[in-house]
């Protein structure tokens, strides 16, 4: 959903689908959570998914830093692992204000577990976001500048104990689910 590739209608309908086939190819795996149904990528598809993209894009290692130029191809960002994907690459001193400032297409921004207690106003540059995850961070209010991402379909607020209020604009997101 947040690359694309599902519409907003029936999403979770599609979505599990989608999830069902890649299970049933061995693309995903289902790893059983008493909470919740949790999958992951075959680590031999994760391996093989890895080499294809450096071999293809001539150039990019895994180890080498995001550059300007490139940072307008970056749609994914992991900050609690410094991943970065689309193309992949690592970088080494990633924090928020950065990402917000560089990454102006990012779609899905992952800051779970990272221990940030702040989100800054900055947010609303990313005018392409459709997925973020603040879950177990120290976040204790969201700023009402985010109520400006049109396109934002998943906010994940899990375990965020810290949570004061939400933004009173974002009753008029009709995309997003909320996931507490």
């Amino acid at each position: 959903m947040a690359h694309g590739s599902i519409s907003s209608m029936e999403v979770e309908y599609v979505g599990n689908q989608i999830c069902d086939v890649l299970v049933l190819r061995s693309v995903l795996q289902y790893v059983p959570d008493i909470n919740k149904n949790t999958f992951c990528m075959h680590d031999l598809v994760h391996d093989l998914a890895k080499s294809i993209l450096e071999n293809k894009i001539h150039g990019i290692q895994v180890q080498r830093k995001a550059t300007s130029a490139s940072n307008s191809k970056i749609h994914q960002v992991n900050m609690k692992e410094k991943l970065i994907a689309f193309p992949t690459s690592k970088q080494c001193a990633m924090d928020m204000s950065y990402i917000l400032n560089e990454f102006l297409r990012l779609r899905i921004l992952d800051a779970s577990m990272t221990g940030i207690y702040e989100l800054s106003s900055a947010i609303s540059h990313l005018k392409h976001l459709r997925h973020l995850n603040l879950s177990r961070t120290e976040i204790r209010t969201l700023p009402d500048a985010l109520c400006g991402l049109w396109h934002l379909h998943v906010l994940n607020l899990d375990e965020c104990r810290t949570l004061e209020a939400l933004p009173k604009k974002m009753t008029y997101m009709v995309n997003l689910h909320i996931y507490v």
